[in-house]
């Protein structure tokens, strides 16, 4: 097993953190299939070229969903391109969690242990105050709950839709990546 980086934890954090705004009761919950994530690898890309080219602002995130409802020409261009606009941010919303839930599965058992050392170190440094002791054990704790519970960008996934996912990963990262 490899050691977690700081910078890897943190990255984890952060993705939990601002994935922790929720999208459900946005989108369905119908499982994604492969075509439709191969579709949207394909689509995504031309997607967000239309959209910059307009001077509209348009990332692989899917709270943006929001944001570009108000653009009839992104919107039409979406559905021209044969998506409902809700169903390509919604299979959006199910590959991110898919590659989150994998990042979390992969860093998962490192970052465990970094912070069961974490809290060991603080126990043990007689020069930190017992009350600042048990605040910074109690942010750990937290952190922990946070990364066991963490249920994706408010959206469920089935094992198969990780399958999916984990089959595509490199080209999905590179169309999500790419803004």
């Amino acid at each position: 097993m490899m050691p977690v980086s700081r910078q890897t934890l943190a990255a984890v954090l952060l993705l939990i953190t601002f994935a922790a705004v929720p999208v459900a009761g946005v989108f369905g919950d119908q499982p994604m299939s492969a075509a439709e994530l191969d579709r949207f690898i394909y689509d995504w890309p031309t997607i967000v070229q239309y959209a910059n080219q307009r001077g509209r602002a348009l990332e692989a995130n899917p709270l943006a969903f929001g944001l570009i409802r108000g653009y009839d020409d992104v919107m039409r261009y979406i559905r021209d391109r044969g998506w409902e606009p809700e169903r390509l941010f919604e299979v959006m919303a199910r590959a991110s969690t898919g590659i989150a839930a994998l990042e979390i599965e992969e860093q998962m058992p490192g970052m465990l242990q970094e912070l069961e050392a974490q809290k060991r170190e603080i126990r043990g440094n007689p020069s930190i105050p017992q009350a600042e002791k048990q605040q910074a054990i109690a942010s750990i704790d937290a952190m922990l709950a946070q990364l066991s519970g963490w249920a994706g960008f408010g959206v469920e996934i089935t094992e198969e839709e990780k399958l999916l996912v984990r089959a595509r990963r490199d080209r999905l990262l590179a169309v999500l990546e790419a803004e």
